[in-house]
Parts: C-alpha cells; structure tokens; sequence
C-alpha cells in the first residue's frame, strides 16, 4: 500500500475514495439518517440492535453471561466503538456507517496495491469495486461483515508480501469477527504445503491458534458456556428461507411435488422454512458444505500441481481464486443465507483470475442487487414488504427473484470450475 502523491495511481485511487465516501454517507444516508423514521426503528434495523448491546456493555452487563449474544468476540468492539462516540441510537446510526466507510476505504487500498502487482487495469478493478458496493446498498452500513471481509483481504495482500505469521493472525481475526473466514484456511494450508514452506505451516498455524486463544480468553473466563453456545447454536438453527435448499423447496412448491410454510424463529431471528423437507435438508446441509469444500480443496490441489504454477504471481492470484469459489459454496450449501452474507464476496470478486471475469462481475452485482430487491433496508422496520412478500405471503415475484438470485450463484461456481478445464481442451474448444 505504498501510495505516494507522485504516483500516478494515488490520483484514481484519490478520486474513487471520495466516490466511496458519498456512496456511504449520502446515497446510502449513512450521514442523514430519516429522522421522521427514527422513532419507529428502534427494534428494528441491526445497528439499533449493536447500539443495544453496547448499552448493556456501557451498563455493567457482561457478553455471554448477562445476556445472550449470537456474534463472535470481536464483533464486540466493533459494537461498542462507535457508542463511545454516540450517546443517541440516531448518532450511533451515523458513527457505525462512518466505522464501515473506514474498512471500505482500507480494502480500496489494500485491492489497489494488489492491482498493480497482479498487472490488472487500476480503473477497471476499482470501478469493479464501486459496482459492487452500489449492487450492495445500505446492508453494507448496516451490518459488520465488510469488517470480517476485510480482514481477508489484508491476509490476502500479507501473503503477496510475505508476511506469513501476519497473514494467518488477519485470518483468525476476520475469523473472531465473523466465523466464515474459517473455510479458506485450509486453502492457506495447501498453499504452503505445495512450496514446502513446512516451517511456515506450522508457525502460521500456532500464530492463528494463538490469536483465537488470546481474543477467547476474557470470553471463556466470563462465561465459558455462554461463549461457546454463541458459535453451537447455529449449528441447531433450522432451513432459512433464503438458503438454496429453500429455493428447491419454493420451486418445488410451484410443480406441486413440496409445500412452503414459513415461521418466525425469534432465538435466531430469521424466518425458516417449517416442513418435513426443510428438516431433512437442514439435517444434511453439514455434510453437503463438508463435501462441498473438499471438492473445492481438492481442484486448489489438482490445480497447484500442474505444470507452470511455480510463478508467484500466478501462485497469490490462484490462492485468492480458490478461496472466493470456497466462500461462494459455502454460501450456497449452508442452511443459513442471510442477506448480509454477500459482503463476504464484495472486495474479492474484482481481483480473482478466471477467464470469466466480466461474467461473474455481472453475476455479482446481479445477485447484490436480487439481495437488496428482497431486503430492501428500512428505518422503520428490519423486515421490508418484498421480504415479507418472500417469507410471509409467499408471493410469485419475490419468490422468483430469490430462485435466481440462489441459481445465480451456482451458475458462477460452474464458471470457476470451467476455468479448471485443462489447456488442452479450452484450445481444442476454441479451435
């Protein structure tokens, strides 16, 4: 991230940051909240609910043990930083949007400096950038996964750069934050294995158990059963209605062969899917993601193996590659797929390497913008009418923008994986 005033790249970078800034804070409103909606919000939106943890905390209450928390520890700061600032849930709106604009403005740099040593058009991957963010809208201010993300992406830019034991702490800290940084760490583990750096597994393992330990001990001091129902409990959460599986079920609805119910499930806050057939794929979604990444590992390995891998550059961009497809399955064989989930993605679409590129752009922003169709973000109210169209009414519309929004997802897996076609057969192909 060596941006200097005479380098012709900090000017574009310069001039997308401010587009970054008045996407944030006016288009999105994260500087202008609707003050005639304020009062009506106050149980909805997720960061009145963050403003209420960090009250409890202010409080005297203890995460974990006096109330329960469904987050991992890290969120915890991300909560309570913007409340020192904040005394009102109104201004608490503002300083958590600013905190999200601040983990924006770091990834911007973080992919710029990434383009030029990858050798990508600085204009066209920050413009890539900047339609993501816009495909996305306001969930990005309203919730703490882009911090998550992030964290990804600068253990990304450690590895470019060498920096091991560094890389595997940004790891575990994205993984504190958010538990599905987690998936790609065995795609980190492969890549040092493949250049026998078996001295930097090692260290790079116990430099990422370390930080897990070190985040985890106030929380299991306080309350070890507390803190450890936080990560179980999701593994008991039921089908959500805007998984993949759902969608099968929704389709299935159409042709006559399944039916929908749907109910308010207040432990976890999300609608699911309540019928024998939700159970059983609830009951196999575990194997599926266990199965599904392995496959995932499994072609990162084929791949590594091949002759003319040995390029760094082509090593770093492989790495990112791989751990994108595995976030992408990982979206699509959970159970869980809440809307937010898609962050995830935003600041590594636009420097993967895959001879689909353009295609999946447009799938990515295509699938953001189905997301925030169904989502849309309210003052007044967590669930809009196109969601409650979804999960309540059951209407055709919603229902059908969901399905694609789900199919649009595998169909950017199957081009990841025709990326992994041999040579030989994509000049056969184009001959």
């Amino acid at each position: 991230m060596h941006l200097k005033l005479s380098d012709k790249r900090v000017w574009p970078v310069l001039l997308f940051a401010i587009f970054h800034i008045v996407i944030f804070m006016v288009i999105f409103q994260g500087a202008f909240p609707d003050e005639s909606e304020y009062p009506n919000h106050a149980e909805g939106d997720s960061r009145s609910l963050y403003y209420s943890y960090a009250n409890q905390i202010f409080d005297g209450d203890l995460p974990y043990q006096d109330f329960d928390i469904e987050y991992a520890p890290l969120s915890l700061p991300l909560f309570l930083l913007p409340r020192l600032l904040a005394q009102s849930d109104l201004n608490y709106h503002i300083v958590f949007a600013a905190q999200m604009l601040i983990f924006d403005l770091v990834g911007l740099m973080v992919i710029a400096s990434l383009t030029k040593r990858f050798g990508y058009s600085l204009w066209g991957v920050l413009t890539f950038y900047t339609i993501g963010l816009l495909a996305l809208g306001p969930t990005v201010i309203d919730h703490f996964d882009l911090a998550a993300s992030i964290m990804v992406l600068l253990a990304f830019y450690c590895v470019v750069r060498g920096w091991n034991s560094i890389s595997w702490m940004m790891l575990a800290l994205g993984t504190m934050i958010k538990i599905f940084p987690i998936v790609i760490v065995p795609i980190f583990a492969l890549y040092l294995l493949w250049r026998k750096e078996y001295r930097d597994i090692l260290k790079g393992g116990m430099a990422f158990a370390f930080t897990l330990i070190v985040v985890s001990i106030p929380c299991m001091i306080i309350d070890a059963g507390g803190y450890i129902d936080s990560f179980t409990y999701h593994s008991d959460r039921g089908l959500q209605a805007e998984s993949t599986y759902s969608s099968l079920i929704f389709l299935g609805d159409f042709w006559g062969i399944t039916t929908i119910e749907t109910d308010f499930i207040d432990k976890a806050g999300s609608w699911d899917m309540i019928t024998p057939l939700a159970d059983t794929f609830a009951n196999i979604a575990p194997l599926i993601v266990f199965l599904s990444l392995a496959l995932v590992y499994g072609a990162y390995t084929q791949k590594r193996w091949r002759p003319g891998q040995l390029d760094a550059e082509i090593q770093h961009k492989n790495l990112i590659t791989y751990s994108t497809l595995a976030l992408i399955i990982f979206l699509i064989t959970n159970k869980v797929f809440s809307p937010q989930y898609v962050i995830w993605l935003y600041p590594l679409i636009p420097i993967i390497a895959v001879r689909w590129k353009s295609v999946l752009i447009v799938f990515f922003a295509a699938i953001a913008l189905a997301t925030q169709y169904i989502f849309s973000y309210h003052y007044d109210y967590i669930f809009s009418d196109h969601y409650l169209d979804l999960v309540y009414y059951h209407e055709t519309t919603a229902i059908m923008v969901l399905i694609v929004r789900n199919f649009l997802l595998i169909a950017m897996v199957i081009l990841f994986f025709d990326w992994q076609l041999p040579i030989s057969k994509l000049k056969k192909r184009q001959t």
